[in-house]
């Protein structure tokens, strides 16, 4: 029988790792590890609601919310393109608009053969996350803080640059 030398189970350990990091994770996954994602490309599966000041992905049946200073966040990434100029740091990632256009089109071809279920999708992109989040009530009374798209409303974004596995539920 013949043994591999043990610098190559050492060098090979990155690439499984790197391999494992590579699997597609809910919504309430990368927020109760929100940290451990934060710069890098993830693929996230979850239920897209778009609207005049809306463009996000929800998690479902999340275990646990993320909270800070007794507010609990929406379960749910903010969503911008590549290219953007809203995404915090320069991102590399390039948009694939091809993508993009194929997926509208199917989403309105369900809807016209009748199918008006939830949007459900896997996003590709640069989760960006604070290191630190911070706020408290606003003179209304309701809660401002550091966060993401709409009235800073989302916990953490998502630069995206592709669309996966787009389902629409018949209801």
């Amino acid at each position: 029988m013949t043994r591999l030398p043990a610098i190559f189970l050492l060098l090979s350990l990155p690439v499984v790792a790197q391999r494992k990091e590579n699997k597609t994770l809910t919504v309430c996954d990368v927020l109760e590890h929100l940290q451990r994602y934060r710069g890098k490309e993830i693929a996230v599966r979850g239920e897209l609601r778009t609207g005049p000041e809306e463009a996000a992905v929800y998690g479902t049946n999340c275990n646990r919310n993320f909270m800070t200073d007794w507010h609990v966040w929406p379960n749910a990434l903010w969503l911008i393109p590549a290219g953007s100029r809203l995404a915090e740091e320069p991102v590399t990632l390039k948009l694939d608009h091809q993508v993009i256009r194929a997926m509208n089109e199917k989403i309105d071809q369900e809807r016209a053969s009748g199918k008006v279920g939830a949007v459900t999708m896997t996003i590709v992109g640069k989760l960006e996350a604070k290191r630190r989040y911070f706020g408290g009530p606003a003179a209304s009374g309701s809660w401002v803080g550091n966060g993401y798209g709409h009235l800073n409303a989302y916990p953490a974004q998502i630069v995206f640059r592709k669309v996966d596995q787009l389902e629409v539920a018949d209801r």
